[in-house]
């Protein structure tokens, strides 16, 4: 108790050290939190589901550094008759799982809308482990019953023996809940199980799916490979003859996030940002902790002469070694505590992921452990020292003042400027290269609004005729992807050419490109009486491949279309310009979006209400249309990931250089406390106030200058690493964050050294 309440009339003692201490602590604690949080939402991906050591993803060479995961239907149906190894399977057709419900007994839009679902049999179930929360798979596997999610069911109020419209036409009722996927895997979309059907959802036998196997033992991974290499081989010919297990390959589902060479699949991480979040926390706790040990190491002068007194009255060295090794301890602790709390302001939905960081104990644990270890290492040099005396010294100089001392603190206060320059220079290229992609020219019409509204492909003509009865109505498209987002990626096979082709394929209504301004070169556009299915070439393809208009082209082996144009490149958000080819499917085709044009003088507004109104009457399920996005918002979405890594690094920059700012200001005030008489002295011998103030501006000046030469090509060569980012790279970028930093700092130096610098100096050393 003793002990307890000495630490805490040392920490009186040393408020000023004590507060900012502890903001800096809080901020850098809570930021590590989130990087933690984040790092294992990602090195955890697709663990939480049972087995995952021994469910593989079935991946197929494409090119010569491309793979997919969308496999062929006949390869599925004779890998999944032969292969012994299998435990389970489960093909995810996100194209088929895409279905639309309606909760009978209620009104309310929010009980209506799009679900992805899986099909309800025993090897599906097995498979990904599926755990019912409540009632029963009985009605479900071959009957009309369903089971849904049950976060999802708990959040629109769903019950046990409700009645569901399915697919427009099919009633079923609530039969079972159960555990939502996590939402750390590929699967956490997947809301529904039922029986899927070939007529109970879209209608759709040329889409693949993504087949995942469940192997009977990991250690079957080769065996598995060359089944279905063999298979692969006996379905392509005399081209797969030789080296047939490179063409097929087992990704485990703990893995899939970092697969960069896949097409056509969405939501790649790169695997060293496991490695950046680590990087980042250790910085950010560093620059933090050497702020801690510079706010210790400025205050062992009267610390000194306090634990001299102490001595005097018999106080030992351990204890008091101890005590300040608590105190530090302590500190440290209460910081962690706060840092909890404000974590638990912030949104469910934080540094992109969907988890809720407060329910993160692996960062909790790992974080508190860091902590604890490096309040002590950071506290154990200076305790030592100034416990090191012995009860006679009487201390005359400082540490402070002392040359060593000096340049031990300059050194440290230059990790945390190299750090800060770093980020800041890091996340403005970031958000330089975000406007300079949005200023980019796409190849069409950026003027549109989109809104994700399911319809088939040949009941868009009707679809659209309603809505331009509205005059505020311009024109009306569809397409199957969200616009800028990727394309799929698929292979074709050229009739006239006899080679395949790898496309990126975009699913469209009938008059894109002339809603969209893409011209056509030669050939011409998709008509509103096309006998079939048809295909435009972008100018790309016929420069490269050699496909002409009149060419037949085909992705499944079987069903051939036309190519009846050629027309003008267009970019996505990502590649730029890519060879890309556009398809219209004249039959049972689904088109997600809705882009629309308005008139001249007329607002989003002014057809909010008839697009609603449309929509519950021509859709029998009366599905909720999404929000209407502007091209500038859906462009915002489609880089989110760019706009959440710039906001990340300008976070880091925030706290890395507040703490920085924190430590300036609080070593300048304990030197100008400290140094109080010789300010008065060089006042009386005529200094100025602005004299004082540069003399502290210059010191700081060039520490900042060393640093910023420090940083620089360390920043430049960080930023190189990614080919896209470094095409951003502006000087302007540079100059402003070293006059943002050095601006700051001054005034911090001033704002720290203003009260000393304005005392009268008579009064200061009349007092000796």
């Amino acid at each position: 108790m003793n002990m307890f309440m000495s630490i805490l009339s040392s920490l009186k003692q040393q408020k000023l050290s004590a507060i900012l201490n502890s903001i800096g602590l809080v901020a850098a604690l809570s930021v590590t939190y989130l990087i933690l949080s984040q790092y294992y939402f990602y090195t955890l991906w697709n663990r939480g589901i049972d087995d995952y050591e021994r469910i593989f993803r079935v991946d197929i060479r494409m090119g010569a550094d491309s793979w997919t995961a969308f496999t062929d239907k006949d390869f599925q149906d004779k890998l999944l008759t032969h292969s012994p190894l299998l435990e389970g399977y489960f093909i995810y057709d996100r194209h088929k799982s895409f279905t639309i419900i309606e909760f009978k007994k209620s009104n309310n839009a929010e009980q209506s809308g799009s679900l992805f679902a899986m099909r309800a049999d025993s090897c599906n179930l097995i498979t990904l482990g599926v755990k019912l929360t409540v009632g029963s798979f009985d009605k479900i596997v071959g009957g009309n019953g369903i089971a849904l999610a049950e976060g999802y069911a708990h959040r629109n109020g769903i019950q046990l023996g409700d009645e569901v419209v399915v697919g427009n036409k099919h009633t079923c009722t609530v039969e079972a809940f159960f555990e939502d996927f996590p939402h750390n895997s590929d699967f956490r979309q997947i809301r529904l199980i039922m029986s899927i059907d070939n007529n109970t959802l879209s209608k759709n036998g040329e889409t693949n799916g993504i087949l995942y196997v469940k192997l009977r033992s990991a250690d079957d991974c080769k065996d598995f490979i060359r089944t279905a290499a063999s298979i692969i081989a006996s379905m392509g010919g005399d081209e797969y003859a030789a080296d047939i297990d490179e063409h097929i390959r087992l990704t485990r589902i703990d893995y899939c996030k970092y697969t960069k060479d896949l097409s056509a699949y969405a939501g790649y991480v790169e695997s060293g940002n496991n490695i950046l979040f680590w990087l980042v926390a250790i910085v950010i706790l560093a620059v933090a902790f050497i702020n801690y040990f510079n706010f210790f190491v400025a205050s062992v002068p009267r610390r000194m002469r306090n634990i001299n007194i102490r001595k005097v009255m018999g106080a030992q060295r351990l204890s008091i070694y101890l005590e300040l090794l608590l105190e530090s301890v302590l500190l440290v602790s209460v910081a962690l505590a706060l840092s909890q709390l404000l974590i638990n302001m912030f949104p469910k939905e934080i540094l992109g992921n969907e988890i809720s960081v407060s329910d993160s104990f692996h960062s909790f644990a790992m974080l508190a452990s860091i902590s604890i270890i490096a309040a002590v290492a950071t506290a154990a040099y200076p305790a030592w020292y100034v416990s090191s005396f012995s009860p006679a010294f009487i201390l005359k100089g400082s540490f402070v003042t002392g040359t060593s001392g000096k340049a031990v603190r300059n050194t440290l206060l230059a990790v945390q400027y190299v750090a800060s320059f770093l980020f800041i220079i890091i996340s403005f290229t970031m958000y330089y290269q975000f406007i300079s992609l949005k200023n980019s020219d796409f190849g069409f019409d950026e003027d549109f609004y989109a809104y994700q509204y399911s319809t088939y492909s040949h009941d868009c003509d009707k679809y659209a005729a309603e809505l331009k009865k509205c005059k505020a109505v311009k024109d009306v498209t569809f397409t199957f992807m969200k616009p800028l987002t990727n394309d799929f990626a698929v292979e074709f096979h050229s009739m006239s050419l006899d080679k395949k082709i790898n496309l990126n394929c975009r699913s469209v209504g009938c008059n894109y490109t002339q809603f969209m301004g893409i011209d056509i070169i030669e050939g011409r556009a998709f008509t509103d009486n096309e006998d079939g299915d048809k295909y435009i070439i972008t100018e790309s393809v016929k420069r490269e491949s050699g496909i002409e208009v009149g060419d037949f082209l085909s992705h499944n082996g079987t069903h051939y279309a036309e190519v009846v144009g050629v027309c003008s490149d267009f970019a996505d958000a990502y590649e730029g310009i890519v060879p890309s080819i556009l398809c219209y499917k004249k039959n049972h085709e689904v088109l997600h979006y809705v882009l629309f044009r308005l008139a001249d003088g007329y607002t989003v507004s002014d057809v909010v209400s008839h697009i609603d109104e449309i929509g519950q009457y021509y859709s029998a399920s009366k599905q909720k249309r999404s929000e209407i996005e502007s091209f500038d918002n859906i462009f915002r979405q489609v880089h989110e990931s760019l706009i959440v890594s710039a906001h990340i690094f300008a976070m880091f920059a925030m706290v890395a250089l507040t703490i920085a700012l924190l430590g300036v200001f609080g070593i300048v005030f304990f030197e100008t406390q400290y140094r109080r008489k010789e300010i008065a002295i060089r006042r009386v011998n005529g200094a100025t106030r602005d004299d004082i103030l540069r003399m502290f501006m210059v010191r700081y000046f060039k520490i900042i200058s060393i640093c910023y030469l420090f940083a620089l090509p360390i920043a430049v060569v960080l930023i190189r690493f990614d080919v896209a980012l470094a095409k951003s790279l502006s000087p302007w970028i540079f100059i402003f964050a070293f006059f943002a930093v050095s601006l700051l700092t001054f005034s911090v130096v001033v704002a720290s050294a203003w009260k000393v610098v304005n005392e009268n100096p008579s009064d200061i050393i009349s007092k000796g």
